[in-house]
């Protein structure tokens, strides 16, 4: 055992220490795809961000901020439903695509199935959610508009697990199509309402069932192509293995749902639904801020799920925590100083009581964007029950903060509560990733000068898509 130290959770090499400029050029080097397929990613989600920037404008001058609450909670449901019942397939898909140890056709044929299953469940949950709270949000809603977003949650199940495919077989450019299509789909419906004059809140509700819909058919003929046949006969092997490794990472995903989104559903309890629209277009807004890290993070976690050095991969999860971190909080500033001019321009005055709890939603940003690379590293090493745990504490610091600021201080109480929840679930996860990998706190934090190499490398990556180098005729 001399040549390792121990951990609270497993042995780790020891003898890992090179330079730090060595560290970061053996990392390029070996990393070339990795760069590419984050830049491509970040391209893709910057489009992506774009088209739903526009979305969430249309659907606040047109619905206002009352029914702009009203379909923030109507489509919050199906997925806290998908939450509850979708067994973390993706998760598991991605996770085993990695390990190789089932044929991509198996894989996604048994997925299907049991999607059905899983599928039948969420809409009954679904269906109860939506009676039980009827009576207060919903009472003005047509029955037909229910029924649209209820028929959504099996397709967004579907699709969900369609993508991790291309994800879990690291075909970037693929889940990068894949990703943009319901958004662009969901922006030209949207938009044909809007210039008809016919954008309502059923209109809006019915359309988020026929974008979810259409990105099914695209995703179903897309991912044909990539895993060739399917096996619909189901493997005891892999729904043993999806189920069980599925749900353990489901339940981390569930808590973390709940941490993003518990703030709203407190809100709405204890305010009116204009209160949640004003905040739902705080929280929209700063979580276009996660672009680098949710870019970052498809790469990452697809990477480290087939990832076995442990050296590659203890040096690679600091340098992105880090560098993701500080180019967040440069983001965050430059919204800050914006946030005014920006909301007035483009959603008009009526919203300007977004700008506070906005401008305090940007600091947990920060720390969302740090824990979520952390999240991706220790739920590679197969042990998504240690995020759970990190998540649990977090998630009932954040209820209980938000019982305590709302009565009195209304949405910024909200964002308050959320921001210093955020700030302690990244110290916790990276208390426990620092005692699973044997790196340090100050790893993930302080930025050194040998990451401007990665700088560069992203940069030069970016520069040839936009570009491309043409050769000169001889």
């Amino acid at each position: 055992m001399s040549g390792y130290h121990s951990t609270r959770f497993r042995w780790i090499p020891k003898d890992l220490s090179v330079s730090k400029k060595e560290c970061t050029i053996e990392l390029l080097n070996m990393s070339h795809s990795f760069v590419r397929n984050t830049a491509l990613t970040l391209m893709t989600r910057v489009g992506n961000i774009l088209f739903g920037l526009v979305i969430s404008i249309l659907l606040a001058r047109e619905l206002g901020p009352n029914d702009r609450g009203i379909y923030a909670l109507a489509t919050l449901v199906p997925s806290l439903a998908i939450l509850f019942v979708g067994a973390g397939l993706s998760s598991a898909t991605v996770y085993l695509l990695g390990k190789k140890k089932y044929a991509p056709g198996l894989i996604a044929g048994n997925n299907i199935m049991l999607n059905l299953g899983l599928g039948a469940i969420g809409i009954i949950m679904t269906m109860l959610m939506f009676l039980a709270f009827r009576q207060r949000f919903f009472l003005d809603v047509p029955i037909y508009s229910f029924v649209a977003v209820v028929a959504a949650l099996p397709f967004m199940l579907y699709n969900s697990n369609e993508v991790a495919i291309a994800q879990g077989l690291q075909r970037f450019s693929l889940y990068n199509g894949l990703t943009s299509v319901q958004v662009f789909v969901q922006f030209t419906i949207l938009g044909g309402l809007f210039l008809t004059r016919s954008l309502t809140l059923p209109a809006a509700m019915v359309s988020f069932f026929g974008s979810t819909f259409i990105n099914s058919v695209i995703l179903s003929v897309a991912t044909k192509k990539i895993v060739g046949q399917y096996s619909f006969l189901l493997d005891r092997g892999y729904v043993k293995e999806s189920l069980s490794f599925g749900v353990r990472a489901q339940l981390s995903n569930v808590v973390a749902f709940l941490h993003l989104r518990i703030d709203q559903l407190i809100l709405a309890v204890m305010t009116n639904p204009a209160t949640v629209g004003f905040y739902a277009v705080a929280t929209g807004l700063t979580e276009r801020l996660w672009l680098l890290s949710e870019s970052v993070s498809v790469i990452h976690y697809s990477r480290m799920s087939a990832e076995v050095d442990e050296a590659q991969r203890r040096r690679l999860t600091p340098v992105l925590t880090r560098n993701i971190m500080w180019l967040t909080i440069v983001g965050a500033g430059i919204l800050a100083l914006l946030s005014k001019w920006f909301i007035t321009w483009f959603y008009s005055s009526r919203f300007l009581p977004v700008l506070l709890p906005f401008n305090i939603l940007l600091l947990g940003t920060i720390f969302v964007s740090g824990a979520r690379i952390l999240a991706n590293d220790i739920t590679a090493r197969g042990l998504p029950m240690v995020n759970t745990r990190v998540n649990s504490i977090s998630v009932v610091m954040n209820i209980v903060l938000n019982l305590i600021f709302i009565p009195f201080y209304g949405m910024a109480g909200a964002a308050a509560a959320s921001t210093i929840s955020y700030s302690l679930l990244f110290l916790f996860r990276a208390r426990a990733y620092a005692r699973l990998s044997g790196n340090r706190l100050r790893d993930l934090l302080v930025i050194r000068s040998s990451d401007f190499h990665l700088y560069r490398q992203l940069f030069r990556q970016m520069k040839n898509r936009l570009l491309p180098v043409q050769s000169m005729p001889e």
